[in-house]
């Protein structure tokens, strides 16, 4: 079985890369953004303010339903616990019910804590071991029984307010996706906002697809709550969908629930496309492009995926074959002047290739209509 959890504690210890300047870049400028928003959502804010400054378009605001707490991944620190007066957990990623205590898992711990400590340095691991941490699990005990176990905290939604300028876009999915997100904003600037939800540029955006279906509804609105109304909207699960019996809520889960509950994501975004007048796309998840057996787990949840995006009618888009066409069969440690690239992450170039050849080029497809029917690289399952 595989973990992703050793990718991210070593991501947390380097410096960011270009791509991940740029994003923040948008974070820190989203800051100073005016209180109103643009002329493609719905204005109206959820009740429950997360900060002070809970007037601001980018200040996290939860319904009525759920709780502020914090996420140290979210842009502004601050995400929604899925229930009413909810118990904060306190590593700052998890959250509890009502009337019971986050009690950490420590077996769960001891495992987690062997996986994400290899080839780190000695600082982290000094850390993991002695103070909770993204990747610590929680049961949810009440009188010493557990209720159930604790959930990731949601991330917000996109930072900017809508363009009512230019056609909007919205780039649901992984850390992978995080990475040419700025890429296909910056191929497409002159006439596209593109954002990438939820609002996270250091860790795995819309992680594991339970994670995606307890959350869909932030990233599909404003950090304040405000409907949002793009054009374009693409999506992505799969990276995180590939973790064992040790997987971490609002981290990773292993592929045994990828076919349900991404079968209800697509539901819910058919629905809600439909309602929205937005076209919606499915990008298969890249490569592991360093292991075989991985890869292969990769490649079968992509079938999986082209099947049910098939039964819904939702178009697909394979980011996968361009990959290992440019780079060579798996497995490959190399590419694009990169060590381990696309294993699963790369640098600026990695992400300039797909974003350039692949990804901005079917989001044009689908908001600037030519004589062609689609573009070629998008598969129609209507």
């Amino acid at each position: 079985q595989f973990s992703l959890e050793p990718f991210y504690a070593r991501l947390k210890m380097v410096s960011l890369s270009c791509f991940r300047v740029r994003q923040l870049g948008i974070a820190v400028a989203s800051l100073f953004l005016p209180t109103t928003t643009g002329g493609f959502s719905d204005d109206t804010q959820w009740p429950n303010a997360c900060s002070a400054s809970g007037n601001d378009y980018n200040s996290t605001r939860c319904p009525s339903d759920a709780t502020c707490c914090q996420n140290k991944f979210s842009g502004n620190g601050w995400g929604c616990c899925p229930w009413s007066e909810a118990t904060c957990c306190p590593n700052g990623y998890a959250c509890c019910p009502k009337n019971t205590q986050c009690v950490e898992k420590t077996e769960e711990r001891k495992y987690l804590l062997l996986a994400d400590t290899r080839g780190s340095s000695s600082l982290l691991r000094r850390s993991l071991a002695t103070t909770p941490s993204f990747n610590t699990v929680y049961d949810c005990v009440t009188n010493g029984v557990v209720i159930e176990a604790g959930k990731g905290v949601c991330k917000p939604g996109p930072a900017l307010p809508l363009d009512e300028n230019k056609k909007n876009v919205l780039i649901i999915g992984d850390s992978v996706s995080i990475g040419y997100t700025p890429l296909v904003a910056s191929a497409l600037g002159s006439e596209a906002l593109v954002q990438h939800s939820p609002w996270d540029v250091s860790d795995g955006g819309a992680e594991e697809t339970s994670y995606g279906l307890q959350c869909l509804d932030y990233f599909l609105r404003s950090p304040g709550g405000s409907d949002l109304r793009v054009d374009v909207l693409t999506f992505n699960w799969g990276l995180h969908d590939m973790g064992g019996a040790h997987a971490v809520p609002g981290q990773e889960e292993s592929p045994d629930s990828y076919k349900k509950e991404l079968s209800e994501i697509a539901e819910k975004l058919k629905s809600w496309a439909t309602n929205h007048g937005t076209k919606i796309l499915f990008v298969m998840t890249s490569p592991m492009m360093c292991d075989v057996d991985k890869d292969q787990t990769v490649q079968s949840l992509n079938n999986e995926a082209k099947s049910i995006m098939q039964r819904f009618g939702i178009q697909t888009l394979d980011v996968h074959k361009p990959i290992v066409d440019k780079c060579g069969p798996v497995p490959s440690h190399s590419c694009f002047d990169y060590e381990d690239c696309f294993c699963p992450h790369c640098g600026t170039a990695g992400y300039e290739f797909i974003a350039n050849t692949t990804i901005a080029p079917a989001i044009t497809s689908l908001y600037k209509p030519t004589s062609s029917a689609e573009d070629s690289s998008i598969t129609s399952t209507t």
